[in-house]
Formats: structure tokens, C-alpha cells, sequence
């Protein structure tokens, strides 16, 4: 099989003390993600955080570590971006698919609808343009999502083959019920981004202003009707905003949101410097653009321009360090001390000293296990709190139809619960079903999925990895070893 150089990934980050880049594949995650952190960290010590009495600082500590990781800064230039931030220099896995059928490695960042929208009718397309309001000012309400394998997990999938559907099969034939698990350093994410776009942007005295639906916190969902939970919460019912000038060069003291969408002033207006962003230039347009064109999406390879620019609004991050994976996930907040559920005070009390400015402006979530306290490997129970971690532009749309992989009940301390939206699910429960070729392959919202339940017999278990059970494709008819 033939192996190319992924260039656009050129040249090394050789400095001893800076993160190093594994050839083709990206760079890596540092060992000290912040001074007092080590990645990747021993299963044997997180689980001792988990198991028992459950350790929120140390599990606080390590997501924003993982944060910190992610999120500094390199002197790579990635598909166009100069000193590109570690994860934007991962590979989607359609380029890990294209070189193990012995392609070029497709330099594109893999925008797209997000796949659970797509699976459930929901969302709008990237391309979508931004819908004025009563008062005139368009909002932004779509979203796209980008998947991306870090190099250790990039080269692991391609060794195995596992993004191609024969090898999936030829497991579910000689009788496996899990695929070859992804190695300790493994770190696969899901950042979300919006385009911002000149036909976007509203005029208000005398300034361009991109606005955008701006999260509330998990909702009250008590008194809903049955049309309300199964619409769930998309982001066209947060009912509040929030702008960016994009006049504004740098960062600002703004901490506010519009609650009408409809009075935009200094409390909420924001720069693109308070955000992740990637700018849409000559060097990379031509990227973006094949982005489009491999997901068939033509009118946003009309609408992208250079002077465009991408905003990071969120990102899912789950590592192998233990066998069921930590999860963590981050969403931009408008006053990143006081976030809005699921997140809290005490996670963003919790933001290391060293992260960028623009990495601290965003909330967290974590979900190390499903409930708490927290149940076994096999043969645990439905009992116990609920630990509800999810991100608001990905899960907060799912209804009461979304979740047939299961909704418990759980045995909670305050009742019975049945859990069966998108705004009570848990990252871990989710991805804990993720499979082929058996019933259990489903979404779930926050409950325990034991890793013996009966449910997966017969099945292959991806190792917690939607993105491969969904994006596995057949090897062309003259593929060969």
C-alpha cells in the first residue's frame, strides 16, 4: 500500500519542551499540557478520582488540561493556518480513510452538518444564511462540526484498518465483539464552528454585527408538553444573543448577553479575538472550498470568502486514558467565570493559569463516568445521581424520539428518573454504545450501559468511537494490501 506525506502538516515542532509532530499525522499532545499535569495520565490514578468518592477537582484539573493541550499554539502551518493550534492540526478521519487505501491524505478540515443533526432531521447547514428577527438583526443559527484524530489515534486506525468497513465486517465474522482498543494518548474531538460571512452581518448604528444565539443553561423541562420534549432545545429557542463587532481588533471586558435579540450594546458585544477563529485567507480558501465540495454542500462553496471567518462555539474531547474514556466538552460562553449549566463556577474556577485568552473564554463539562457514585465495568446498576454533560450546539436539539439506544430508568436519590433528552445526556453513556451490527448501536441519554449487557451480543463495540461506526466506508473494488 502505497503512504504519502501529509504535507500540508510541514515542518517539525523540534523544540524539546514544545509538543513534537509524528510525520504525517499532526502534532501530538504535549506531556505537560500545563505545569502541573502529565498526559497521559495513568488509568490506575484516574480511577481513583472516579471510584468511590468522586473527585471533581482532580477530574476539573485534568479536563482543562486537556484543554490547555488542545489548544497551544504551534509553528505549524495546517491547511493554511499559521502557527496552527495542536488539534487543528489533526487529520478528519476521511484522510485517514484516504491513506489506507494508499490516497493522498485529503489536506481539508472536514466541515460539515454535524452527524447527530443530520441523523435526526435537525440543525441547519452551514451554508444556511442567518434569519433576520423582528427587530431586523440577523442571528446565526447554524453550526458545522469537524472530527479529527490525534496523530497516536490517526495511526492506530490506519494500521487496523478501521475505517473501512470489510475490516468492521471481517471482525463481526470471526466472532469479535470489540475492535483492537485505541492506545493510552489516544485524544479524538469534535470542535463546532460557525461561519461568519459579509451576508450575515446586520448594521447597527453604524457598526457590522454577526449575532448568534447566545446558551441559557439547561432548562426546566418539568412543565413541558409532549411537542415541547420532543422538539427538545434547539438553539432557536434559547431566545437570547450575543454579537461580535467585527470591526473590534482586540479582546473585550463584555460579559453579557441580549435576552431579546433585539438591543445589542458594549455589555454584548463581543471581538472575534474573544473567540478560537480561524480567518479565511488566500492561503487557505482553497481548503475551506474542498470542504464543501466533499460533503456535496454547493452553496457554501458559493458563499465562503476570503475576509470569511470561523469561530470555534464548541468542541466534544474524549481520550483513551482509561476504558471508558474521559470526556469532557467545551462550548464559548459569554462570561466564561460565571458559565451557564452544565458547566458551573466551580469548573471554571478550576481554568489553569496558562491557558491563551481566547481558550479561557470557554465553558466545560465533564462526564468520567455515568452516574455517580460510579457503577463497575460489567454488571453495575441503574442507580445512583444523574451527572447530565453534554454540549449545548450538538445535544441540546435531541427530543424525546432521539435517544432508542435506552433512557434507564435511574434509581436517583430523588426518584425514579426517566432520562430521554438531549439536555439530560451524558457524553459517556452515549459513546459507550457505539457499535455495528447489533441493537444496542444507538443513542442514550444519561443512564449506565454495563460493557457485558446482553444488548451487545452478537455486535462489535468501536471502543466509545461513533466516528467509527459512522464513517467507516468499502475499500474500492482495486484496493489490495
Amino acid at each position: 500500500m502505497k503512504k504519502s506525506l501529509f504535507t500540508a502538516l510541514l515542518p517539525l515542532a523540534a523544540a524539546f519542551s514544545q509538543p513534537t509532530m509524528a510525520q504525517e499525522f499532526g502534532v501530538e499532545m504535549p506531556v505537560n499540557p500545563t505545569p502541573d499535569t502529565v498526559f497521559p495520565t495513568s488509568e490506575t490514578e484516574i480511577n481513583s478520582w472516579i471510584f468511590g468518592t468522586y473527585d471533581n477537582a482532580k477530574i476539573y484539573e485534568h479536563g482543562w488540561s486537556v484543554w490547555a493541550g488542545l489548544t497551544t499554539p504551534t509553528d505549524v502551518t495546517a491547511l493554511g493556518i499559521e502557527n496552527a493550534l495542536i488539534y487543528q492540526t489533526w487529520l478528519a478521519p476521511l484522510a485517514i480513510y484516504d491513506l489506507t487505501i494508499g490516497n493522498e491524505a485529503a489536506p481539508i478540515l472536514g466541515l460539515r452538518q454535524p452527524l447527530q443533526h443530520a441523523k435526526g432531521g435537525k440543525g441547519a447547514d452551514l451554508s444556511s444564511d442567518a434569519t433576520a428577527n423582528d427587530a431586523g438583526i440577523k442571528v446565526d443559527y447554524s453550526v458545522a462540526e469537524v472530527v479529527a484524530y490525534s496523530p497516536t489515534s490517526a495511526q492506530h486506525a490506519l494500521s487496523n484498518k478501521l475505517l473501512l468497513t470489510q475490516t468492521l465486517q471481517t471482525y463481526l465474522e470471526q466472532g469479535y465483539s470489540d475492535i483492537p482498543a485505541f492506545p493510552p494518548s489516544t485524544v479524538n474531538i469534535k470542535p463546532v464552528y460557525k461561519l461568519i460571512s459579509a451576508s450575515d452581518l446586520t448594521e447597527v448604528g453604524g457598526r457590522n454585527l454577526y449575532a448568534m444565539p447566545a446558551w441559557p443553561g439547561t432548562p426546566d423541562t418539568s412543565n413541558w408538553t409532549s411537542d415541547q420534549l420532543a422538539k427538545g432545545y434547539p438553539n432557536t429557542l434559547w431566545g437570547q444573543c450575543t454579537y461580535i463587532d467585527m470591526a473590534l481588533d482586540a479582546s473585550t471586558t463584555a460579559t453579557g448577553v441580549d435576552p431579546g435579540c433585539d438591543s445589542p450594546d458594549d455589555s454584548n458585544i463581543f471581538s472575534v479575538s474573544d473567540f478560537i477563529s480561524i480567518p479565511v485567507t488566500d492561503a487557505d480558501i482553497a481548503y475551506f472550498k474542498a470542504d464543501f465540495e466533499q460533503a456535496g454542500d454547493t452553496a457554501a462553496v458559493d458563499k465562503i470568502a476570503v475576509g470569511d471567518t470561523l469561530i470555534l462555539v464548541g468542541m466534544h474531547v474524549g481520550t483513551r486514558e482509561t476504558q471508558r474514556w474521559t470526556w469532557q466538552t467545551f462550548w464559548w460562553a459569554a462570561d466564561p467565570d460565571a458559565p451557564n449549566s452544565p458547566s458551573s463556577v466551580d469548573h471554571a474556577a478550576a481554568r489553569p493559569d496558562s491557558l491563551t485568552a481566547q481558550a479561557a473564554h470557554y465553558a466545560m463539562a465533564t462526564a468520567y463516568s455515568m452516574l455517580i457514585p460510579a457503577q463497575p465495568i460489567d454488571n453495575g446498576n441503574n442507580v445512583g445521581q444523574l451527572l447530565p454533560a453534554y454540549n449545548p450546539h450538538l445535544e441540546a436539539t435531541f427530543g424525546t424520539g432521539t435517544f432508542t439506544g435506552g433512557t434507564g430508568p435511574v434509581v436517583t436519590p430523588d426518584g425514579t428518573v426517566t432520562t430521554n433528552l438531549g439536555v439530560q445526556s451524558n457524553c459517556m453513556t452515549c459513546h459507550g454504545l457505539a457499535g455495528v451490527g447489533n441493537p444496542n448501536s444507538a443513542y442514550a441519554s444519561n443512564m449506565y450501559v454495563a460493557r457485558n449487557a446482553p444488548g451487545f451480543d452478537g455486535g462489535l463495540k468501536v471502543d466509545f468511537s461513533w466516528s467509527i461506526a459512522d464513517e467507516a466506508k468499502p475499500a474500492p473494488v482495486a484496493f489490495a494490501d
